[in-house]
């Protein structure tokens, strides 16, 4: 089967249609077959849940490739359907909220730790000196642990606006931990988080001018639908930034590093 028209494109992959009914992710050059299927392993664990996201299918190879064929889901990202309706972007982050909380509410026993996936993003992390490596994986370790549902990446680019309510995709760093370290790390994202490539001019425009609403609404209304420990979560905020740097993302380097020196 050929791939059709294309739906859209992310830092690590495109999605096309693909028949009737089905999307085709499908990864840049580089993307081996084992970290591709790992991938397609955490969306399935994901959907098991019950969270609403697309069911995965198989993966495939498409012109030297790799990708994986996902339900398709007719909707726009979150962030495009704000660009195009700023009016909403009071509804939108509570619909985010909704979202984050209530997958903190699933349990899950098969997907990498969060713990253990922080601390590989802070030993990364080459801008910052071993002393400071080590004092973020120290106050990773003295953080609580847990097994709920966690994303790991969870913004309104990775939330599909549909006739089936919001859905969640791209589930690349998926695991089980401490929600509030979930949140501390969508938080971080939605206060400093660079848009992906080609993102339109009106848009960033219209993130800069909102962003800072937008997150205090999400915040507001995620501790109204689960009442936290908050000190816990200004706690997360350190390690949070730490592992964030690990992800190497250039826009983002002197930000994250002035935050660690306050």
């Amino acid at each position: 089967m050929m791939k059709g028209a294309l739906i859209g494109r992310g830092r690590l992959a495109e999605v096309y249609a693909w028949g009737d009914d089905q999307a085709l992710k499908l990864f840049y050059q580089g993307r081996s077959s084992t970290w591709v299927k790992n991938e397609a392993s955490l969306s399935r664990i994901a959907f098991e849940t019950g969270v609403n996201t697309p069911a995965v299918g198989e993966v495939i190879e498409v012109e030297g490739r790799h990708g994986i064929l996902f339900e398709r889901v007719d909707g726009i990202p979150m962030l495009a359907e704000m660009s195009a309706k700023p009016w909403i972007l009071i509804r939108a982050a509570r619909i985010l909220a909704e979202e984050h909380a209530s997958m903190h509410e699933k349990t899950v026993h098969n997907l990498p730790t969060q713990r253990q996936l922080m601390e590989q993003s802070i030993l990364s992390a080459s801008a910052l000196s071993p002393a400071k490596q080590e004092a973020a994986i120290n106050a990773v370790r003295q953080l609580p642990t847990g097994n709920k549902l966690c994303h790991g990446d969870f913004h309104p680019d990775n939330i599909l606006m549909s006739t089936r309510g919001a859905v969640t995709i791209d589930w690349t760093t998926a695991n089980m931990g401490n929600p509030l370290a979930d949140l501390a790390r969508s938080s971080l994202i939605l206060q400093l988080g660079d848009l992906p490539p080609g993102t339109p001019a009106m848009t960033r425009r219209m993130v800069s001018a909102g962003r800072g609403l937008f997150h205090k609404t999400y915040l507001k209304h995620y501790f109204e639908l689960r009442p936290e420990n908050q000190e816990q979560f200004v706690a997360w905020w350190t390690p949070t930034v730490a592992a964030r740097l690990g992800d190497g993302i250039p826009e983002e380097k002197e930000q994250l590093l002035s935050l660690l020196a306050l």
